[in-house]
């Protein structure tokens, strides 16, 4: 039997497998198995084509020269009209502020005109009171007759005098630098009025210190219960004793005559000139600011 028929009798289990036929060169050449890569899913989605962005051709026409000048001179306009816009606004708003700084100060200068009166008033009543004092000592009316008289001269011979200005307007142009609205004419008159303040305030401290130390002597030398007594209450007269003594200390009446001497001549030299000054210039700075800022006399 041979191999042929040897190998048809045998089960096919145990034939053996048949290789095919290679060529002999090849047969050494390992066989490389290409796995397949599957693809992996993620959440990435997938690429769009990019948009491409066309240069403009470097050969394009360039605008007229005449349409730049004309958007340069548009921006100039718009720029300027926008400057002068702006400065109209702040002179409308300066002008209505410097009218309300005119109308205030003028308020300030008539309130001070009144106080003013009011301090000259009560430093003649000084002057007067001393010059009486004064002129009795002189002529040597110094017995029991002219006690009471002389107890007057002295207490009314020393009344305080005091000048309060009204700063509401000179506080705002001061703090805000708002001076430089006011018109150069009435600022420089604002400016006198404002520095007169500073000496009478100086003549004012003089006068006061000497006004002081006379007060002082005067309670020392009269009795002057009786007068500031009717003064509070004038149904009070003639109910007290008509015969209190009106000078206690004559020993004291020359140093009081002498103190009253310097604040006499202060009042009559210094003071009321000064005060009459400053009120003439505050007259003329109201008649000045009515007629620079057109305004109507109330």
């Amino acid at each position: 039997m041979n191999d042929e028929e040897i190998m048809q009798e045998m089960p096919e289990d145990n034939k053996p497998d048949s290789a095919p036929e290679t060529n002999s060169l090849l047969a050494d050449i390992p066989i490389i198995t290409v796995i397949e890569e599957q693809p992996t899913t993620n959440n990435l989605q997938p690429t769009t084509d990019m948009e491409v962005h066309h240069h403009p051709q470097l050969g394009h026409k360039p605008k007229p020269w005449k349409e730049y000048l004309l958007e340069g001179l548009m921006i100039f306009l718009a720029v300027t009209m926008g400057f002068i816009a702006e400065n109209i606004r702040e002179h409308l708003s300066d002008a209505s502020k410097e009218k309300e700084y005119a109308i205030a100060l003028v308020e300030d200068l008539q309130s001070d005109t009144a106080r003013i009166h009011y301090s000259i008033k009560r430093l003649m009543n000084d002057i007067n009171y001393c010059d009486s004092l004064i002129t009795f000592f002189d002529a040597g009316k110094i017995g029991p007759e002219y006690d009471k008289q002389m107890a007057k001269f002295g207490l009314l011979g020393g009344l305080s005098s005091d000048v309060i200005f009204n700063d509401r307007a000179a506080l705002q142009l001061k703090s805000t630098g708002s001076i430089r609205l006011i018109e150069k004419k009435v600022a420089d008159s604002v400016l006198k009025y404002w520095n007169n303040q500073l000496l009478l305030a100086q003549t004012h401290e003089r006068f006061e210190t000497q006004r002081i130390l006379q007060r002082s002597l005067g309670f020392k030398t009269f009795n002057w219960y009786h007068h500031y007594y009717e003064g509070a209450k004038k149904e009070n007269i003639n109910k007290l004793n008509q015969k209190y003594q009106g000078i206690i200390n004559k020993a004291l009446l020359y140093e009081f005559v002498n103190a009253s001497s310097p604040l006499y001549n202060s009042a009559n030299t210094q003071y009321i000139p000064e005060l009459q000054d400053e009120n003439r210039l505050a007259i003329n700075l109201i008649n000045l600011i009515r007629k620079e800022y057109r305004l109507k006399h109330e």
